[in-house]
């Protein structure tokens, strides 16, 4: 019947209905129903077509490994939701109802964080810009879901813990390959990602810094490198049989298996090693391998390193997300205003301290 109508988009609704006929409530099934005879593929055809071009742009560069792996591990869970709700469903279907579903019950809690909703939700909407321009949707729907916004402090490590968790380092079955792991993250900021890729010819001896090739975005950058960090680079690869870092060396630094061609190390084992080092330790905090990085930028803002240069140290490229750094936690809030600064009004009020003037 939809084919006889011919539609007019200055024409409302009822006006159509009234011409032809119909009843409004029957059009608008039936014009529910054209919308999705318009898609040749039902959601679990275009998540696993859209998972081929995420791979292709990991193979051109244009996104990184551990983008590539956060975007299929999200949508093969994703994709297993919607087909058991039906093997046929319809991505026009998705709306904000039905991501809280998804967040609620494939994601095994009762309640997601603010930061991954909407870390997911941007997965959803690619999914689904991806779909309306490839026509395999007659409507672009990421207009029904919102951005959720908040504000959060980055979860940093006390040097207390974080010096429990290098003496505790040595005591593992690979001493030197976790203490020299745990040491480059809070000693250079670096991501999990920048880490596995780093090549023995990236150290910059002579220059004092080192340079990270596969940044966030594919981009690239030098970064400073620590004489302590240097020194305890330099003694695990002596300690791992690289007596010399030479420029054209280019195995990877950190490999569990040194003796075969330097293999870089995955990041799950360091996502791993860490866990299971705050798990021995009894550390109940929600920290990760990522702690490590704001660690390192949270004291570099404490030690007077202005912002712009921490933004470059980090590889930000807007200054807004280096910013974060500068908001205190509570109990660091305390020591630096209390334990450095006088009472503001210490002069003006020291002589009214006291309720001596409301005794009866």
């Amino acid at each position: 019947m939809m084919d006889h109508i011919q539609l007019n988009p200055n024409m409302d609704p009822e006006t159509i209905c009234k011409q032809y006929g119909i009843e409004l409530k029957d059009f608008l099934n039936l014009l529910q129903g054209y919308r999705r005879l318009d898609s040749s593929k039902n959601a679990s055809e275009i998540i696993e077509e859209f998972k081929g071009k995420i791979k292709k742009d990991l193979e051109n560069e244009k996104k990184s490994e551990t983008t590539y792996t956060y975007y299929t591990y999200f949508l093969n869970r994703f994709k297993t939701f919607l087909t058991n709700k039906t093997s046929n469903f319809c991505l026009l279907d998705v709306n904000e109802e039905l991501m809280d579903e998804f967040f609620n019950t494939a994601t095994n809690k009762e309640k997601i964080s603010p930061g991954t909703k909407n870390t997911y939700q941007a997965i959803v909407n690619s999914l689904i810009e991806y779909a309306y321009t490839n026509r395999y949707i007659s409507e672009d729907i990421r207009y029904r879901f919102e951005t959720l916004k908040y504000e959060t402090l980055p979860r940093y490590i006390p040097t207390s813990i974080i010096k429990e968790m290098l003496s505790y380092s040595l005591k593992t079955s690979s001493p030197f390959f976790n203490y020299t792991v745990i040491y480059f993250l809070i000693g250079t900021g670096c991501r999990i990602s920048e880490l596995v890729n780093i090549r023995i010819e990236d150290f910059k001896v002579e220059e004092n810094v080192i340079f990270i090739r596969k940044a966030k975005g594919n981009k690239q950058r030098y970064i400073p490198m620590y004489p302590e960090v240097k020194n305890v680079i330099i003694k695990f690869l002596s300690r791992t049989g690289v007596r010399e870092i030479k420029s054209n060396d280019s195995r990877h630094v950190f490999s569990k298996r040194i003796y075969d061609n330097r293999r870089p190390v995955l990041i799950r084992t360091i996502q791993k090693m860490v866990e299971t080092m705050l798990l021995a330790l009894g550390i109940e905090e929600d920290y990760c391998v990522h702690s490590f990085r704001h660690s390192f930028a949270v004291q570099s803002i404490k030690q007077g390193m202005r912002i712009e240069i921490l933004q470059q140290v980090l590889g930000h490229t807007n200054i807004e997300t280096t910013r974060i750094y500068t908001k205190l936690f509570p109990q660091d809030l305390q020591e630096e205003v209390i334990g450095k600064y006088p009472f503001p009004f210490e002069k003006l009020l020291s002589h009214m301290i006291g309720f001596e003037g409301l005794d009866e």
